[in-house]
């Protein structure tokens, strides 16, 4: 979160582009170190072998010339991670003059009040009554409850994907070197759209957006089943969910700070934060739990009945809120 605030304090009148560049690096990390994940562990791309009997199903797992490599693979991702860390904590620094950044906030928020037929500025009143001044309000009103909900339901389909679309694609037939450049496809395709919804997100607004995002992973859910037989297929459903994917969390920050205000909506984004990781959570569960009952198709037909409960949530949803009352 803390590169995205930054941003905005040097661009504060576009934080939906901001926004969008910045996590759009999440996406493009996944892309490289997917290859050297792919590299490292499975050179030769080699399939699975070792046969198990799991829930009454039997299933195949890598032998030991492929999971001996794990430990060196996490060791190499460490190093990598904790060298990109130190780098990019150095090259974090807010601007020093922000002025700026007050003067633009209170552009925006700035209410005309007239008297007798004048026209006072009374700007700081504004700010004071657009804003949610506390965090213990702000999680307790409508519009967190509303947010932290489509947070929950409409990133719930590609973090399902995420956990499974490996294990999916191979019972569909798909080799692991296809697979991996499937995952880094899909993870490009993630980046860089979340730099294209946030700049149409700053021209619609985040209602429309969402809408349209959640209409796309509605029909996805419903195709991803007929794809998967398809490696060309397979890659192009994948790409468009998280592309979906990536618009959504690239809107999460921006309207976090829109409905909230620069007081705290920082804070409150990661509250909304915290719903992708209970997301991550149950789209595990949904794979572990119920793909031994019901199979995957049955599994993408329970996502489908979400997305539509999120379509729903985010029709009745409204981006403005008076903190005054």
């Amino acid at each position: 979160m803390l590169p995205i605030i930054c941003g905005w304090k040097y661009f504060p009148l576009t934080r939906g582009a901001i926004s969008g560049i910045t996590v759009a690096a999440y996406g493009f990390g996944a892309f490289i170190f997917n290859f050297v994940c792919n590299a490292i562990v499975n050179p030769l791309d080699a399939t699975p072998t070792l046969k198990y009997e799991e829930n009454g199903k039997q299933v195949k797992y890598f032998d030991s010339n492929v999971y001996d490599n794990v430990p060196f693979m996490l060791r190499i991702l460490a190093l990598s991670y904790g060298i990109l860390t130190v780098i990019g904590t150095l090259l974090i620094n807010y601007p020093r003059d922000l002025d700026t950044y007050e003067i633009a906030l209170s552009g925006q928020v700035e209410k005309k009040i007239e008297i007798k037929n004048i026209k006072v500025e009374d700007e700081n009143s504004a700010v004071t009554h657009i804003e949610c001044q506390s965090i213990r309000r702000g999680v307790l009103s409508l519009p967190f409850v509303f947010l932290f909900t489509m947070v929950l339901s409409s990133i719930l389909f590609g973090m399902l994907m995420a956990n499974s679309y490996k294990v999916y694609g191979l019972q569909a037939g798909l080799t692991d070197s296809q697979l991996t450049i499937v995952g880094s496809c899909e993870s490009a395709a993630n980046g860089i759209s979340r730099v294209i919804w946030a700049l149409i997100l700053d021209k619609i607004g985040f209602k429309k957006l969402y809408i349209i995002l959640v209409l796309i992973n509605i029909l996805m859910s419903g195709l991803v089943s007929t794809a998967s037989n398809n490696f060309v297929g397979y890659l192009i459903v994948l790409c468009i969910i998280f592309s979906a994917e990536g618009g959504l969390v690239a809107s999460y920050p921006v309207i976090s700070a829109q409905m909230f205000g620069h007081k705290v909506g920082s804070i409150m984004y990661g509250g909304l934060f915290f719903g992708i990781g209970v997301a991550n959570m149950l789209g595990f569960i949904l794979y572990y739990f119920l793909t031994p009952i019901i199979n995957f198709e049955g599994v993408f037909w329970v996502v489908f009945g979400i997305n539509i409960f999120s379509l729903i949530v985010g029709i009745f949803f409204k981006d403005s809120y008076d903190w005054s009352k």
